[in-house]
């Protein structure tokens, strides 16, 4: 609306006055630039097979004819500009790392010295999900008989395992049980570097099998600078992915990484809304525990604890969570069937971990892993089973 003021005006010649109205011109407000591609929540392919930690991303959008500018923000941040055509319409290419990122436009005019900022939204750049060969590929993966019934569905295994040693016979284990996954959680070989790993276990790894956390071995802390770089690359600062049928999400984390920026990462990740749709289960992975048996070398630090809590009460209600851990040198389960030490990898093993009622079954004598099986039409978790590394039960 106009703004309207008088001023009067005196008139010499008479008595009286005149009254003049002087309009005031209407500030001009630029109409928001809108960002058409990548959409909400999107999903952006990642190249893990060829160990790539970011990708291209092509950016597109509209802003109001005149437009001089328009800059592009990723997490708050500046990352490029670009300048839009006669109709408003812009591009432009930025290079975004695996992770959720926030993502906005800020238009600019040179005309009337004005800006606007467009809608934020949210993509996920991720590992595409894991599609098994064919069972004449890998020997027939789909149809499990575990012994109990469950022949006729299709299931999903993942095995884990960290405080590893390279020379045992844990690679072939797992391998014979051709699992979906195997996540090893930390402590990837006690090398100064991640070699002896990567030979081991480099075969899970081109099949898109492998998954892995950074562990205290591989830390800047405890390890050196050469090997924390080289585990960042190959494992991920952290990761997730879904799985069995889109049912159950796993989230791998660094725990001797910044605390705060994992938790706000995997934060971001169970709030969003896109990804959880059809989620029944989530899996939390990481080296360091936030649950220990009493007598363990490795009790829960603070730190993780209050991680893990900014995590699961971020979670939907009605979701499962699970817990899978080592830093450990030996084999637990919880009273709740939820929380898992799988650190028996190898290494030396140590004596009295005592069980008891919220931790029934213990193990601190034999080298082994976890199995679970879990089933692809409900995301129900099938069985949780520790194996040595002669592939019989740990009882």
């Amino acid at each position: 609306m106009p703004n309207n003021s008088s001023t009067e005006v005196p008139a010499p010649s008479s008595g009286f006055n005149i009254t003049l109205q002087q309009t005031q011109p209407q500030q001009f407000v630029l109409t928001p630039p809108v960002i058409t591609s990548p959409g909400e929540g999107d999903s952006i392919d990642l190249d893990c097979e060829q160990e790539a930690t970011s990708t291209s991303v092509l950016i597109q959008g509209t802003s109001e004819p005149g437009t001089t500018a328009v800059l592009i923000f990723v997490d708050g941040s500046f990352r490029a500009g670009t300048f839009p055509d006669a109709n408003g319409n812009w591009q432009i290419t930025i290079d975004l790392t695996e992770g959720t990122h926030t993502i906005h436009a800020l238009a600019q005019m040179s005309s009337c010295e004005c800006q606007s900022s467009s809608t934020p939204l949210t993509v996920i750049v991720e590992c595409p999900p894991f599609e098994p060969p064919d069972d004449d590929e890998d020997g027939g993966h789909g149809n499990h008989d575990d012994g109990n019934g469950h022949g006729s569905s299709d299931i999903t295994i993942i095995d884990a395992a960290g405080d590893l040693d390279c020379s045992n016979n844990l690679h072939d284990q797992v391998k014979k049980d051709k699992p979906d996954y195997f996540v090893a959680l930390g402590d990837l070989c006690y090398k100064s570097n991640l070699s002896d790993f990567k030979e081991t276990f480099g075969d899970f790894k081109k099949a898109d099998k492998l998954k892995c956390v950074i562990g205290e071995n591989e830390s800047e802390k405890i390890g050196n600078k050469k090997i924390f770089k080289e585990a960042q690359k190959y494992c991920g600062d952290h990761w997730h992915l879904k799985t069995a049928n889109n049912n159950v999400l796993l989230i791998g984390l660094n725990t001797d990484g910044d605390i705060d920026v994992q938790s706000q990462w995997a934060q971001s990740l169970v709030t969003n809304g896109k990804l959880m749709k059809g989620v029944e289960r989530v899996m939390l992975f990481s080296h360091k525990p936030v649950h220990t048996p009493s007598g363990s070398e490795h009790q829960a630090e603070n730190s993780i604890v209050q991680m893990y809590s900014k995590i699961e009460n971020k979670l939907p209600q009605g979701i499962q969570v699970y817990e899978i851990s080592a830093h450990n040198h030996f084999m637990a389960e919880s009273d709740n069937n939820r929380w898992f030490i799988s650190g028996a990898g190898g290494g030396e093993k140590l004596d009295n971990i005592n069980s008891s009622s919220q931790w029934p079954f213990v193990n601190d004598e034999k080298e082994g892993y976890l199995k679970i099986k879990i089933d692809e039409d409900n995301g129900k978790i099938i069985s949780s089973r520790f194996y040595g590394i002669d592939g019989k039960i740990i009882d």
